[in-house]
């Protein structure tokens, strides 16, 4: 079964067209790559304050942006472990995406990159050596966020505006698109 998209031709007249193979491969891409820097990007940049976070000392705690999609219990654990810089102040988090961002955070602050291999967790790792990558401009651990190699070489090259890392990737497709991306962030 062809899937059809509708068009209209600016006079009322209504024209169908399939979608090509390549355009539903195209939005995947964006789709996942908005995602992905969305999500990191929100994470390492986010300066707004809470209520909690003023009880924890607010913007100079790098990695407190971590905690912010939080409910408000994990909220406070999560600053408390990063502002102690202890991870084990997320282990009666229940969810690994809570856990995740409370050991990522403490990682980010303590700027210690063995925590993200100090627990399992699929969706956790991703995050951490993704977040890490993107703070430090460092390419090599985008090889560590395996699913999202590509997306996380996009974020450095994007939040750097450097667009010879998109050079550097093997996939054209992701090449193309990364330096379109860098191209409407200079």
């Amino acid at each position: 079964m062809k899937e059809i998209i509708y068009l209209m031709d600016g006079m009322d007249n209504i024209q169908s067209a399939p979608i090509q193979p390549k355009s539903k491969i195209w939005l995947f891409i964006g789709i996942a790559v908005v995602l992905v820097a969305g999500t990191v990007t929100y994470f390492l940049f986010f300066s707004g304050k809470t209520s909690t976070e003023e009880n924890f000392g607010g913007s100079e705690i790098e990695g407190k942006t971590f905690c912010n999609g939080l409910d408000e219990e994990n909220k406070e654990n999560c600053f408390q472990a990063i502002l102690e810089k202890d991870t084990s102040l997320c282990e009666d988090m229940f969810y690994e995406y809570d856990w995740g961002a409370c050991y990522t955070g403490v990682a980010i602050e303590k700027n210690d990159i063995s925590i993200c291999d100090s627990k399992e967790g699929e969706e956790f790792k991703e995050t951490c050596f993704f977040a890490f990558a993107v703070k430090n401009k460092d390419t090599s651990l985008c090889e560590k966020s395996q699913d999202s190699k590509s997306e996380c070489l996009i974020s450095i090259a994007t939040t750097y505006k450097d667009i010879s890392i998109c050079d550097s990737m093997e996939d054209q497709s992701f090449k193309e698109y990364c330096s379109q991306a860098v191209n409407r962030v200079n």
